[in-house]
This record gives structure tokens, sequence and C-alpha cells, in this order.
């Protein structure tokens, strides 16, 4: 069980982290996407740059107990709420990028929108609660899809 614990910390933590560049990376490509270079959305992408280095110092402190059976509640909410900040961040900056599409249909822009929005929905439940109650795991389930179709979207249209 010792190394269930270890490795199943360690994807979580992982997955924290990939979860959070990934929407540094959606917004910087999006601004990329529609902005020439004297419009770049840079106040939101300057508040989700700091959100995102506060977010990664919270997951490297020793009090989150990774490995560890027993879940720190009050290390979840702390690493979470620069993450839910992030998230509404990135969907203020994906209206304002909207405003300014001439590259992709506004259609576009709103479907990833609510991509994001689910994804968070279907993630937080699990962030929050997943170790005490266990079957809120499933949520993941949508919420990959949801980064699924983002990706697909983003690669394939």
């Amino acid at each position: 069980m010792k190394y269930q614990d270890f490795f199943l910390g360690l994807g979580n933590l992982i997955s924290s982290i990939t979860m959070t560049l990934f929407y540094v990376v959606l917004i910087l490509m999006a601004d990329t996407l529609e902005y020439d270079e004297s419009m770049y959305n840079s106040g939101v992408e300057g508040l989700i740059l700091i959100f995102t280095l506060i977010r990664l110092v919270i997951l490297f402190l020793p009090q989150n107990g990774w490995f560890k059976r027993e879940p720190n509640r009050t290390m979840a909410i702390a690493r979470n709420v620069p993450f839910a900040i992030i998230g509404l961040l990135t969907v203020v900056g994906l209206f304002d990028v909207m405003a300014h599409a001439g590259n992709y249909h506004t259609g576009f822009y709103n479907l990833i929108i609510i991509l994001v929005i689910g994804s968070f929905i279907f993630y937080m439940p699990v962030a929050l609660l997943g170790k005490e109650k266990p079957k809120l795991g499933m949520l993941m389930i949508p919420k990959t899809i949801c980064y699924m179709v983002m990706l697909s979207l983003i690669c394939f249209v």
C-alpha cells in the first residue's frame, strides 16, 4: 500500500501541474492567434502567470502530503483557489480574445469557453472531496472529455 499511496500522490501532483500549465498555454495561444504584437491581453496574461506561480509554489509545499493516505483538506482548498482564479481569468481573457476575433469564428471561442467552465465544474468536487468520497472521481471522465474536445478543436479546426 505504501507504493500505491506514493504513485497516486505523484500522479495527482503531476496532473495538478499539467492542468495549470494547460490554461497558461491556452490563453497565450488564443492571444497569439487573434492579436498583433501591440494588442496582447497582457493584463489577464500577467495575472494568470502570477496565480500560476502562486499555485506552483503551493503545490510543492510539503503540507500537501501528496504521498500520504490522509488528505489535507486545507491544502486542497489553498492550492485550488489560485487554480479556480486561473480558470476564471482564462474565461475573461477568452471573451476579450473573442471580441477581437478575426482568424477564428466566435463560435469556436464560445465552445472553448463552455469547455473550460465545464472542466472546472467537473474537477472542483473531485479536488475538494475526492478522497472522502472516491466515487466523485468519476467526474474526472467528463473533465478529461472537455480537455480532449478543446485540444481537438484547437488542433483540427
